[in-house]
Parts: C-alpha cells; structure tokens; sequence
C-alpha cells in the first residue's frame, strides 16, 4: 500500500528562506498545495491602469501545512481585481486581493472539473511507471510526472545549494468530466500497489 500525505510531509523538515522586504504590506503570500508545487503559475491583476502581471518570488517549503509558498509583489497598485492563473492546466479563478492577504492556489478543484488529477509523489519512487485507475467504469489512464522539485537555500557557509522538497509532482488527464465525483486511485506499476481513493499525494 502507498502511503500517501504523511509520508510526504515528513520527507523533510519545514524551512523557510528568510527575506527582507521594504515594504511588507505590498506584498501577499499565495500558498500553492504539494501537489501542484510544479506547476506554473501567474497573477493577472487589474486596476484603472488596466491588467498588470505581477511576480511571483518562492518564499519556503511547509512540510506541516502541505504548501509552497510565494510572495507577490502587488507593485503601486496594493488594492484591486486579481485573476490567478495555473498555465500548466489552463485554469483560471478570480477575486479581490488587499496588501497582507494570503490567498490559496486551491486549484485541485478546478483541475478536477477539467478531468485533471494532480498528485506530489515520494521522491522514492521517482522512475516508476504509474496509472490512475476509476473502478466504477474499470479505467486506467496514463500518468506523467515532473523532474524531483526544490529550491535553492543558503547553507551555513553562505553559499546556495540545491534543498530538495522530497516529492514531485505528476499528473493524469482523464475522459472522466468531473473526476472527484467518481473513486480513483493512483496506482504504482512498477512496485505493484495502490494508493487511498481521492488521495493527492504519494
């Protein structure tokens, strides 16, 4: 049997890069869940100037929480409409955003409404052949997956070095319209087990 979002979490200790920033309150924080880590993302957000792209910097890695986080820079204009973007779905949500704020990539959901299932996967298992199975209907689907995902922290001699999160990210597209209204599993061909139905992370 897989383990799943424990076994993720505790692959390594929660840190956070530290940073200073002039101005804290032009800044909000966007946590994005273990197991869409890799995807790309992007903040539209529009003011009377019309529709800005503001940048997205990786702030730390939450083994406890289950999410990166980023910081965005909201530039001169703090207050305003904002649209968040997945690229790597094609996904969209919208909403109000004000300085300090923190805002949720939960976008498992609308994966899911586009028939896309997104899992964070240990890093342990990283080479193997994987499938999504739907037992109701008997389906299997073809998985795709990530590089391992990290980020680059300072150690103790002052210079950067590669922090691995202990997970990557892969990703299934089905013909299942809406995926979380039907069982699936994330299945490890290679090492013969299954994971927990509706289960995100393994």
């Amino acid at each position: 049997m897989i383990a799943f979002r424990n076994s993720v979490g505790s692959l390594a200790t929660c840190f956070l890069l530290a940073l200073t920033l002039a101005s804290p309150a032009a800044y909000i924080t966007l946590e994005v869940p273990f197991e869409m880590a890799g995807h790309s993302f992007g903040l539209i957000q529009t003011d009377s100037g019309g529709d800005v792209s503001r940048s997205l910097t990786l702030q730390g890695f939450g083994s406890s929480s289950g999410t990166i986080s980023y910081l965005v820079d909201l530039g001169d204009y703090f207050d305003g409409n904002f649209t968040l973007w997945n690229y790597t779905l094609g996904s969209a949500t919208a909403g109000f955003l004000s300085p300090g704020q923190t805002i949720s990539a939960d976008t498992p959901a609308l994966a899911y409404n586009i028939g896309v299932l997104p899992f964070a996967v240990d890093e342990s298992r990283y080479g193997h052949t994987f499938a999504v199975y739907f037992p109701a209907y008997n389906y299997v689907f073809p998985v795709s997956y990530s590089s391992p995902l990290g980020m680059e922290v300072v150690d103790g001699s002052g210079n950067y070095v590669w922090q691995s999160f202990g997970f990557f990210n892969a990703w299934s597209s089905s013909l299942v319209d809406d995926v979380n209204s039907f069982e699936w599993k994330l299945i490890d061909v290679t090492a013969g087990e299954e994971g927990q139905s509706w289960i995100p992370n393994a």
